[in-house]
């Protein structure tokens, strides 16, 4: 039964009303499903495999929701509209890196190149632009011949997705091109995983992330619980601890609202302005 995303509410009674095996949903509707009250009057025990694509997905969620199911198998995947439903997943059996996009799925080829030159594989390891091609890849965009041949080239979609991709060719996700933080030392941050983490406190309301004026520095702003102040110290302690050394931020600073896109997404430039004031 499809579920739009938007949708939460009564997600765990269509499970088990129809004792549904497989679930394919956004992490967000993942939350919605283990906070929902309802969810615990269900049975959820049906659900195989979970697949949670279209944002970073909290691993003590997942965890949460395999015992909830008394293991199903979480996994993140991705995939892209003009190549769906999905082009990554991490494999149901064997080993999974958590926070990763994954392997290719079957007869899907996808590589990481120069942003600007698409011409030059990266290395392992070396952020670059995903370029896909694969059965479920659209030829084209309707009627949009221009649209059309700046992304559809010599047989590749090119994407707008920055990632890596490891020696056993397994991909990770950055962000999309136009949101990833590049810092002076030409490092590649991916914002909203930073933001997952920091959301993951139990004293963090919403966070936003970006670089600082001189477009060096990766800060953090961070909106609190009520009645909740976590120190700078400890909020720094939490990225430590879940984060890798290239994309924790160097400082936290709490705020008492963070600007938002009329999309509800961070503002990034905007909250850039703002923590200079600081």
């Amino acid at each position: 039964e499809l579920f739009p995303p938007e949708e939460t509410t009564g997600l765990a009674r269509t499970i088990d009303r129809h004792d549904a095996t497989l679930a394919v949903l956004e992490p967000a509707q993942v939350d919605a499903l283990m906070s929902e009250s309802e969810s615990s009057r269900r049975d959820l025990t049906s659900l195989r495999v979970v697949l949670a694509a279209g944002a970073p997905l909290d691993p003590e969620t997942a965890r949460e929701l395999e015992i909830r199911t008394g293991g199903a198998r979480v996994r993140e995947g991705f995939g892209v509209s003009e190549a769906g439903p999905i082009t990554h997943a991490q494999p149901v059996y064997g080993r999974t890196t958590p926070g990763a996009m994954g392997l290719p799925v079957t007869d899907t080829v996808a590589i990481v190149v120069d942003p600007d030159d698409l011409g030059r594989v990266r290395e392992p390891g070396e952020p670059g632009l995903l370029l896909l091609a694969g059965p479920q890849v659209s030829p084209g965009y309707w009627e949009d011949e221009e649209a059309t041949a700046a992304r559809f080239v010599d047989g590749w979609l090119v994407t707008d997705d920055l990632v890596t991709v490891d020696a056993d060719g397994v991909f990770t996700h950055l962000g999309r091109r136009d949101e990833v933080l590049v810092t002076t030392d030409g490092r590649y941050v991916a914002p909203r995983r930073v933001e997952a983490v920091l959301q993951r406190h139990p004293a963090v309301r919403r966070a936003g992330v970006t670089t600082d004026a001189d477009g060096g520095a990766v800060i953090a702003a961070v909106r609190c619980q009520r009645r909740q102040r976590p120190s700078e110290e400890e909020l720094l302690a939490h990225c430590h601890a879940h984060l890798d050394s290239r994309s924790r931020p160097e400082r936290v600073i709490l705020v008492d609202e963070i600007p938002e896109t009329d999309a509800g997404e961070v503002a990034r430039d905007a909250l850039r302005d703002l923590l200079a004031e600081r």
